[in-house]
């Protein structure tokens, strides 16, 4: 146990020149620690909490859609793109941006190109009408 003015000591417990213990570096290759919880990679847990949560509002837009008897696809399409986005906002991290992430990116990016084809689409039925 360390006291407070004492300097800290290195591993072998012999202090350097300076007083001061070297903190290791992280090995080649590793761009950080994965932290686990009880065997659960938390990094991986993120994931699966994300797919979990999007599965239920998909379950959820379409129970109520069977159940207003309205089946149409392209409000089922917009409301699982504002899910996925939402989604994407609340996993996102704040200081890296894992490999997942920007295939998520690249999954938003193609629904925002089918997105503006359906509002292109309706502003010319609304101009033919």
């Amino acid at each position: 146990m360390q006291h407070a003015g004492q300097p800290l000591l290195p591993a072998g417990g012999v202090a350097d020149s300076g007083g001061t213990a070297e903190i290791p570096a992280p090995a080649p290759g590793r761009r950080g620690r994965v932290i686990e919880r009880r065997g659960e990679k938390l990094t991986g847990a993120k994931k699966c909490y994300a797919a979990t949560v999007l599965a239920a509002w998909l379950i959820t837009i379409a129970f109520f859609m069977v159940l207003s008897r309205t089946l149409d696809l392209e409000v089922f399409f917009v409301l699982s793109l504002i899910g996925l986005l939402v989604i994407a906002v609340l996993i996102d991290g704040a200081f890296s941006r894992p490999r997942y992430m920007r295939h998520i990116g690249y999954l938003i990016a193609a629904g925002v190109a089918i997105f503006a084809y359906i509002v292109a689409q309706k502003i010319l039925e609304i101009l033919a009408a």
